[in-house]
């Protein structure tokens, strides 16, 4: 545990970075630069390269640290700044959103668009393999809002129904997904909150040789759509160990990838058409493992919680967040203007 002093916290991190609390909350820990670590690129390189364990420390009891004054000037020093960790094996194949590769393990944060609220989730829960830390840099924050929303999944977890923790640990889930023709227009582009990824947004590649192979090696069941479009099958815990801790925790994709009318506002009726009404299958939805669908009020149960559990720091240019992918979750609030926050996925 770390000790608080007059507002700030002692820890091994050297005389010119210092950290502490944003009052009343336990996350994220902020460190701020000064001295040689906001000035010389290097220095902080080679600083923030000796701090991995103890970084791994403070994210066991944080879940997220916000890095503020390093001296980054875009990707390019991003990349650096990270480049001494590994990158997460599988990279973004499989993924759930759009997303172009910016650097050396950085992407684009998402594309998704800016009047969409991207809920609370851990990054990438819906696939067998993923990262077990996320880095986030703000090389631009938007005009307005556009903030990076974190939460903690531990505490949210204890406020779960029983019976509905039971289920979930007993009878695991089943994420099923389709990922349509990118040569085959779609009403759904009409609507820039109902995302429906094609085979080059989820593999990067049109060759159904290919797709296959990486549907093998991400544990997927596949079946050809005579619209040419692919459906999978991927059965999944509904937790995760915690890699240093072994601590298991809540750890999936039931809120994102369950399409809800409370969510979709307006357009839920749209959706309703072009999908179940239409006798196609949804981009995405959550099943038990058994088939058995999520009850609505579990689902809200998860709702809500995930929205009590919501954590809003504004964005700094130049801050990097680092987020322990198992304990905390992350998502996004509407914004205005331009905005560029990159992200490296790390194991």
């Amino acid at each position: 545990m770390v000790e608080a002093l007059s507002g700030r916290l002692t820890l091994p991190l050297g005389d010119d970075a210092h950290a502490w609390l944003m009052e009343g909350r336990r996350l994220p820990l902020v460190v701020s630069m000064r001295g040689e670590l906001a000035r010389d690129p290097a220095a902080a390189r080679a600083w923030f390269a000796g701090q991995w364990e103890t970084f791994d420390e403070l994210l066991a009891e944080h879940g997220a640290l916000l890095l503020r004054g390093l001296p980054l000037d875009g990707t390019a020093a991003f990349s650096e700044l990270i480049a001494h960790y590994p990158p997460h094996r599988g990279g973004y194949a499989g993924g759930a959103t759009p997303r172009d590769e910016l650097g050396r393990n950085v992407y684009e944060a998402t594309r998704v668009p800016a009047a969409v609220d991207i809920k609370l989730h851990q990054e990438m829960a819906y696939l067998r393999h993923y990262p077990a830390k996320i880095a986030f840099y703000c090389r631009q924050r938007a005009t307005t809002d556009g903030e990076t929303i974190i939460g903690d999944m531990r505490a949210f977890g204890r406020e779960l129904p029983e019976r509905f923790l039971d289920d979930l640990a007993g009878r695991g889930l089943v994420y099923h997904r389709n990922f349509r023709d990118p040569h085959t227009p779609h009403g759904c582009e009409k609507y820039p909150w109902i995302y429906h990824a094609t085979l080059v947004n989820g593999f990067g590649t049109d060759d159904h040789d290919a797709i296959e192979a990486d549907c093998r090696r991400l544990g997927m069941d596949v079946e050809w759509q005579p619209d040419g479009s692919l459906s999978t099958r991927l059965e999944k815990a509904a937790f995760a160990d915690h890699p240093r801790t072994h601590e298991r925790v809540y750890f999936n994709h039931i809120l994102t990838q369950i399409m809800d009318g409370q969510w979709l506002g307006d357009t839920y009726e749209a959706y309703l058409d072009l999908y179940d009404r239409a006798g196609m299958p949804r981009p995405y939805h959550v099943t038990y493992g058994d088939g058995g669908q999520i009850d609505e009020a579990d689902y809200r149960a998860v709702a809500d919680g995930l929205a009590k559990a919501v954590v809003c720091f504004p964005w700094e240019d130049g801050d990097v967040l680092l987020v322990d992918n198992v304990y905390t979750a992350h998502g996004r609030n509407p914004y205005t203007g331009s905005r560029d926050v990159q992200v490296a996925l790390i194991d």
